[in-house]
């Protein structure tokens, strides 16, 4: 939750899938990461710490860049897929789109920005889960095994 200290957040991240693993069965190629808001920015520092658990992420209105170092798993990084939603009346967009771009100039090849029109800062419908869910997937493929 938000009130919770960043590190506790982004551990709780970090060992979930873990914990999901022993009761289902999960695609290792499938395991993304998901953020709202000041969520966006833990789960992007989680997919840049981690980005052999988590195969991509999703960004809903906050996300943050790396700055001028890249780290240290840059390599996994820019194998991994980068969703994100923003909508076109949110505060946050501008920033959204930097950050996607600041990915792309790092040779982070797969990003998308998904813009919701008439969509301020609030969750988005389902069909916008579905299609960053479609773009983090069509990189599975080539990785596992489909469930």
């Amino acid at each position: 939750g938000k009130r919770a200290p960043i590190a506790e957040r982004m551990l709780k991240a970090i060992v979930a899938p873990q914990f999901a693993a022993r009761d289902y069965k999960l695609n290792p190629a499938r395991v993304y990461v998901v953020g709202y808001n000041d969520g966006g920015v833990v789960a992007a520092r989680v997919e840049v710490m981690q980005p052999g658990i988590f195969k991509g992420a999703i960004y809903i209105s906050g996300a943050v860049h790396w700055g001028d170092k890249l780290p240290p798993k840059i390599d996994q990084v820019r194998q991994n897929r980068h969703a994100f939603i923003v909508g076109n009346l949110d505060n946050n967009m501008s920033d959204i789109q930097r950050v996607q771009q600041a990915y792309g100039r790092d040779g982070v090849a797969y990003t998308e920005l998904i813009v919701i029109p008439n969509h301020g800062d609030r969750w988005p419908g389902p069909s916008y889960f579905q299609r960053a869910i479609e773009f983090l997937d069509a990189g599975a493929g080539d990785r596992s095994v489909q469930p």
